[in-house]
């Protein structure tokens, strides 16, 4: 278990090749990656301690990431855009306009998938490289009925996992349309009372903030959210494996390490109630928790 940023946790990312965490949180910072100051990214460097500014957006930035092999860094932006970024310019050296808000974003190189405001969903391929981009390879609209809260790309790159805010998921197969499905998730029953002795049923939508799959059993897809909880799920299956309730609070981040033998999840104010719903005492943890495969 390990503190988390004053103001919470959004997002978190683990090395590739290792088990260093980077959290990242509204107003705050991004550790090792890159610095996520409202609209300003900068370069945190490891070795010197010491932070850089790279650029900006005119809206705040809701993904940031590296694309090592192209040594770029590439964001997207509630000012309805993808910048890429290198670390030798101020400038970015591509920018490519969207036609509403970045909600969410996921890269599996040389796949990227973005979720815009409009439930609007776009692919990328990164392939012929992020300086010269331009336009979606698709533009579809999400299965799910409301926002976009999370993406994850399948591990194989073939897919997607999205989640959204009524509790629900969907996992979209690109290369077989016939493996493509949504599941309810987060989402519970409750009485509501009776009425002339018949009982009432109340159904509570709790939002899907992160997503991840197993990077060893690549069709194990984890889910967490305003719940608490986080489910493991075989997609390929289509059945729930295992539901650990895990905080009395939302787990607002989670992501598996290389090995898939660690999951960490952050234990924060979601956010979803605005700043009138945030106190200072609200519980805030990155939590590292051991899998075993079931």
């Amino acid at each position: 278990m390990m503190a988390a940023p004053s103001e919470g946790v959004t997002a978190q990312h683990l090395q590739s090749h290792g088990d260093i965490i980077a959290r990242e949180s509204p107003g705050d910072s991004v550790s090792c990656l890159a610095w996520l100051m409202i609209s300003k990214e900068a370069i945190f460097q490891l070795q010197t301690q010491q932070d850089t500014e790279l650029g900006s957006h005119s809206a705040p930035i809701r993904y940031v990431s590296t694309l090592e092999d192209q040594n770029l860094i590439v964001s997207g932006s509630w000012d309805k855009t993808l910048r890429f970024w290198s670390p030798q310019q101020p400038q970015p050296v591509n920018t490519v306009q969207l036609p509403d808000r970045v909600f969410a974003m996921d890269i599996k190189f040389p796949l990227m998938v973005v979720g815009l405001a409009d439930r609007q969903m776009l692919t990328f391929d990164l392939s012929q490289g992020g300086a010269s981009l331009q336009t979606p390879n698709s533009t579809i609209s999400s299965p799910l009925k409301m926002q976009t809260r999370t993406i994850c790309c399948f591990p194989s790159k073939a897919g997607y996992a999205v989640g959204g805010i009524e509790g629900r998921c969907s996992v979209k197969n690109l290369q077989d349309p016939s493996k493509t499905f949504s599941f309810k998730c987060h989402q519970t029953t409750t009485s509501a009372g009776s009425v002339n002795g018949c009982l009432n049923s109340l159904r509570k939508y709790l939002a899907v903030f992160c997503l991840d799959f197993h990077p060893v059993d690549t069709s194990t897809l984890v889910t967490a959210g305003s719940d608490g909880a986080f489910i493991a799920w075989d997609t390929a299956n289509k059945k729930c494996l295992r539901r650990c309730d895990a905080s009395k609070t939302s787990i607002s981040a989670c992501r598996f390490n290389a090995a898939g033998n660690l999951l960490a999840y952050a234990v924060s104010y979601d956010w979803s109630r605005g700043c009138e719903g945030f106190q200072d005492n609200l519980p805030k943890q990155v939590v590292i928790h051991r899998y075993k495969k079931q």
